[in-house]
């Protein structure tokens, strides 16, 4: 460990653990960060920065780690620190975002933003300030505020805690992106407000595409079932379901042109998870082969679904930007961007 830097002009009340296996870049990124006022502390690998934060009393508001380094990578270290510091907001320095999942980097580590190596300074420095306000914003509550939440408090603590443990419960919780399309309430029916927004999102980026007057009422009534075509799997669709989803379409998006092949709606939910790769299923199929519709359905299904991250639109736009061309169509992320 490398002691914290004193800055002569600025004080901060908290401090940016850094975690980089290579001298030389944890060093750049430390001048990088006081020189801007931050007060930092680094560490070479993550076991020791797990080790600082058991038994240190110095608070700490952000940690910025390298994803490749030897023993712990980057992304289970700011996994185990999401698990028990919740509040620390993390920043995952990476030049192999293709080979993180998405499951691990939602759902385990919680990231705040990404930082693609070789990195820019300033928007090291924005990021990171970015983070230590949402931190402030999170702790920074009046006695009152913390008084008045009491019990939430120590559920959130017993949740955290029994979060840690390997259990049943927790080895099956839905925890990837698949588990996703297979949304629903408490009561086990279908969320239908969830694609009700998703539905929304994939007729705003066919709007771009200039096919929405063809593929709309595929679109609109794929967006709609997806999610109970995948969980129930029907051989056919009842009356009452197709009539109940007409009523729901249209009362969001007003009347729209009857499919006039339900196959096509069936198709464009089958090949949802086809990658622009190549590397999807159920058929491998890439770039222009997938079906358009799909396409766009699996971009807004992805948005949607990353809506309530910790670190917002800009996270989801990071998100997007290194999977173009991977899991999803260059062309349709830079419309996803423009009207994010």
């Amino acid at each position: 460990m490398e002691p914290p830097h004193s800055q002569p002009f600025s004080s901060p009340k908290y401090k940016i653990l850094i975690v980089d296996d290579e001298l030389n870049a944890r060093n750049s990124i430390k001048r990088v960060l006081e020189n801007s006022g931050f007060d930092t502390v680094s560490f070479s690998d993550g076991t020791t920065v797990l080790d600082f934060l058991e038994k240190s009393s110095e608070e700490v508001s952000v940690i910025i780690s390298d994803y490749r380094m030897p023993g712990m990578n980057g992304l289970d270290l700011l996994s185990s620190a999401s698990r028990k510091w919740p509040f620390i907001q993390r920043i995952l320095l990476t030049a192999f975002m293709d080979q993180l999942s998405l499951k691990d980097v939602v759902n385990e580590a919680k990231i705040f933003r990404f930082i693609e190596k070789p990195f820019n300074n300033e928007e090291l420095i924005s990021i990171t300030r970015e983070a230590s306000s949402v931190y402030t914003r999170l702790i920074d509550q009046s006695p009152d505020d913390i008084s008045n939440n009491g019990d939430l408090y120590r559920l959130l603590g017993m949740l955290l805690s029994s979060m840690q443990k390997d259990t049943p419960l927790i080895r099956n919780l839905p925890m990837n992106i698949q588990s996703l399309l297979k949304k629903q309430d408490t009561t086990g029916n279908t969320d239908w407000d969830f694609h009700l927004r998703v539905s929304e999102k994939a007729l705003e980026i066919l709007n771009y595409t200039g096919n929405s007057n063809d593929l709309k009422s595929i679109t609109l009534w794929a967006a709609m079932i997806y999610g109970y075509h995948i969980r129930k799997n029907p051989s056919e669709y009842t009356e009452d379901f197709l009539k109940m989803i007409d009523e729901k379409i249209t009362d969001k998006f007003g009347k729209v042109i009857p499919v006039k092949n339900f196959d096509d709606v069936i198709n464009a939910i089958s090949h949802m998870s086809e990658n622009f790769d190549g590397s999807g299923t159920p058929d491998g199929l890439s770039g222009d082969r997938i079906p358009l519709v799909s396409r766009i359905l699996s971009i807004a299904h992805y948005y949607v679904t990353l809506l309530d991250s910790e670190g917002g639109i800009p996270f989801i736009v990071d998100f997007f930007k290194w999977n173009a061309g991977k899991i999803h169509d260059p062309s349709l992320i830079k419309i996803l961007i423009e009207t994010a």
